[in-house]
């Protein structure tokens, strides 16, 4: 099958349906995390939501320059942005690390000049989470943004995943576990957002293990 989880997901239902298969199978909620990071490459109205609604609920933000991120200062950008994380996840709250929030704050025209800027901005959010992910001993984090997530993956050294907790009111999102050579990201639940998916509290609902 060639395309996102939700293929699956109206597979499984179908099948269940005529029962080519006994029933849907099971996922045992994960429960809550104490505290998750999020890095967002996204500049959808969608995401810029969840990111407001996140701000809201426990969640800090840090902006993260786009234009510096995929610049020569690029490592310079990610200390910064490495250190303001780190502040909130020390403090026991989760992030959100975010190049734009909303249409509004898209700043592609700068980016484009250079050229594969777009894939560098993936892989500097995939190297700012992992390490986070590592330095603060992270076992949930989120990624959005549909090419954000592709590259953000291959910088954190992840080589597969599996689903372990679907969400039906977001479909395509599933909380995921991550099987890595890494021992420090093998085990480690991902979620991986598009920039148009996932209800205004996707953020929150991976953070708290809702399946919502």
């Amino acid at each position: 099958v060639v395309g996102s989880s939700g293929i699956e997901y109206a597979l499984l239902t179908e099948w269940a349906a005529n029962r080519t298969v006994r029933a849907e199978p099971g996922f045992s909620p994960p429960g809550a995390a104490d505290r998750i990071a999020v890095v967002s490459g996204s500049c959808s109205p969608t995401t810029e939501r969840q990111i407001r609604h996140a701000l809201t609920d426990g969640f800090d933000g840090v902006a993260v320059d786009p234009v510096e991120l995929v610049s020569e200062a690029s490592s310079d950008a990610i200390a910064r942005a490495a250190a303001s994380g780190r502040a909130s996840l020390e403090a026991g709250r989760s992030v959100v690390l975010y190049t734009a929030l909303g249409p509004a704050a898209d700043r592609g025209a700068e980016i484009d000049r250079q050229e594969g800027a777009r894939h560098k901005l993936g892989r500097g959010l995939g190297e700012l989470l992992r390490e986070l992910t590592i330095e603060q001993e992270l076992q949930r984090v989120v990624i959005a943004g549909g090419d954000t997530s592709s590259h953000a993956l291959g910088q954190m050294g992840v080589d597969a995943l599996t689903v372990r907790m679907p969400l039906p009111a977001s479909p395509g999102s599933p909380l995921c576990v991550a099987h890595s050579r890494v021992k420090a990201i093998d085990g480690l639940e991902i979620a991986l957002k598009g920039g148009q998916v996932g209800t205004d509290r996707y953020f929150c609902a991976i953070r708290d293990g809702l399946g919502g």
